[in-house]
Parts: C-alpha cells; sequence; structure tokens
C-alpha cells in the first residue's frame, strides 16, 4: 500500500488493503488515491509492511492496520481499520 499527503495537507491511501492498512475504515482494496482524512493538518506518513503510521502538526499521533502483536502502541491487539490517535502527544527533544 502507499500513503500520501498532498499540498492542502489531506491524507491519502491506495493499494492492497489487508489489515485496513489504508485506514478509511474497510479491507476494500483501492486502485487510486482515496482521501482518508480531510479533517486534521498532516505533517507525515509512513507505510509500513502491515500497518501505517502518521503524524500531524500538532505532534499527535496516529495508527492503524494489522496489530495483532500489540504493534500500533494502542495497549491492545485489535486491528484497527481507521486512523486511530494516541492517547498523548508526542514531545519534542529539541
Amino acid at each position: 500500500h502507499t500513503s500520501a499527503i498532498d499540498k492542502n495537507l489531506n491524507l491519502y491511501g491506495w493499494g492492497v488493503n489487508s489489515n485496513g492498512v489504508l485506514g478509511d475504515n474497510t479491507t476494500s482494496s483501492r486502485n487510486s488515491p482515496v482521501l482518508i482524512d480531510a479533517t486534521v493538518s498532516w505533517l507525515n506518513v509512513q507505510a509500513g509492511l502491515n500497518h501505517t503510521l502518521a503524524l500531524d502538526y500538532s505532534n499527535s499521533l496516529y495508527a492503524w492496520g494489522l496489530n495483532n502483536a500489540g504493534q500500533l502502541g494502542l495497549s491492545t491487539t485489535l486491528n484497527r481499520f481507521a486512523i486511530t490517535p494516541f492517547t498523548s502527544t508526542l514531545i519534542s527533544s529539541g
């Protein structure tokens, strides 16, 4: 799968959507970019093999996709098919 942020800071995803890696609340694969979220100003997104992580401009971290071993860091082992925020905000070390 592929994830991207456009010039308006909207989040898109496309490709194979096993385990909900696109974050569109489905497991349907997409042949072209699908708007995943336009309510948050996205700063960065990283597509892993079976999950996706994203950071917004307020430094909030989000994770979705396969979570069978708790790899999303959300204190559960439930897969997430939609973008799911962490309960805390990252603190810059800078």
